[in-house]
């Protein structure tokens, strides 16, 4: 109990600390855990007089597609004290990407999928923006299955097991499984792996004929799907702990920010990611394994820090939107605009 409460302080903190002396700022909400609980923290501190802000909550919906999540933004919006503004997240064109949408020193433009959020923003003038970057890597507990399983306590792995949906049964076995094999020596690893591939030769797949030659060198490369374990000197972290520092410190999430603060850095707007708070990083990564509770549903430390702070509906959520179809259908409405980028800009 004292590490949820910790953890509650230490988000109100990370949040309100980046909204302090700030006019209009605005909050991405995408009716998910993550955008709905920073999002309920701003409410939270702007009811306690601890910020002044004037906000404006942010929302892509997608009319008519599978991955609208207009529901789950309504419950959560119903629960904010600012308004939320809606915007069609699907609308993606050729005048959307070249259309100058405020007369910044070299013309610049919103080049990103973003573009009906920038918008609004810029229209209701916001200084800042807060998003929920950083969210799946802090509060990934998968692999605390594995810490479970090395300290035998096997009536909480069953109960979590029992309680999972078919996938999330699917990815905590495979999550073990990683566990287990992460206490498999070096050598031996190595070993295995020159004696399976003797016996299934890996095998690539070409990579498309448009591709940039360095993106063509790039397709295959392992070094873009695997997460690199980081040993810290001095401390023997457990499974959980080996994979949060792997992916908040993976080159996945540092290239997901960065284009991101670059987006909103070119129309004037500063992004700030409270889920990657330095203080924030350090206290979770600090809770020891037997603190921590996993159950059948995903991100168990932040459900139970959010506990009469979002609507039930939120926090017992256990799907998560597919955008898959809104990315092939943007790329097909773009194909001139992509096929332009892809020849004449080379990757850098």
């Amino acid at each position: 109990q004292a590490a949820i409460e910790g953890l509650r302080l230490a988000l109100g903190a990370s949040v309100t600390s980046r909204l302090r002396d700030i006019t209009r700022a605005a909050v991405e909400l995408s009716g998910g855990l993550d955008s709905s609980s920073i999002a309920s923290l701003v409410g939270r501190s702007l009811r306690a007089g601890s910020i002044s802000t004037e906000m404006l909550a942010l929302s892509a919906v997608f009319p008519g597609m599978a991955c609208d999540e207009t529901p789950f933004i309504d419950i959560a919006a119903s629960a904010l004290p600012f308004r939320t503004c809606r915007y069609d997240g699907s609308v993606f064109s050729d005048v959307n990407l070249s259309r100058p949408i405020r007369a910044w020193p070299g013309g610049t433009n919103a080049t990103n999928l973003g573009y009906g959020g920038v918008a609004n923003a810029l229209a209701f003038g916001a200084d800042v923006i807060l998003g929920g970057l950083g969210g799946d890597q802090l509060f990934h507990d998968l692999d605390a299955m594995a810490d479970m399983l090395f300290a035998a306590r096997w009536r909480e792995l069953v109960r979590a097991l029992a309680t999972s949906t078919p996938r999330g049964r699917r990815l905590r076995l495979r999550a073990m499984a990683r566990g287990v094999a992460s206490r498999v020596p070096d050598p031996v690893k190595s070993t295995a792996r020159r004696l399976r591939a003797l016996f299934e030769p890996v095998t690539s797949d070409p990579p498309p004929t448009w591709l940039t030659p360095l993106a063509s060198s790039l397709w295959n490369s392992p070094s873009i799907a695997r997460f690199t374990p980081i040993e810290v000197p001095g401390l023997s972290p457990g499974v959980l702990q080996r994979s949060m520092l792997s992916r908040l410190w993976g080159e996945a999430l540092a290239f997901d920010v960065a284009a991101v603060v670059r987006m909103w850095a070119d129309v004037g707007v500063e992004y700030r990611t409270p889920f990657l708070d330095r203080r924030l990083v350090e206290f979770a990564l600090a809770i020891p394994a037997e603190c921590r509770t996993v159950t059948g549903l995903s991100r168990t430390l932040l459900r139970q820090a959010m506990q009469g702070l979002l609507p039930p509906a939120i926090l017992s959520r256990t799907d998560k939107a597919s955008f898959t179809d809104v990315v092939v259908r943007m790329a097909a409405e773009s194909s001139a605009w992509l096929s332009r980028q892809a020849w004449s800009s080379p990757l850098e």
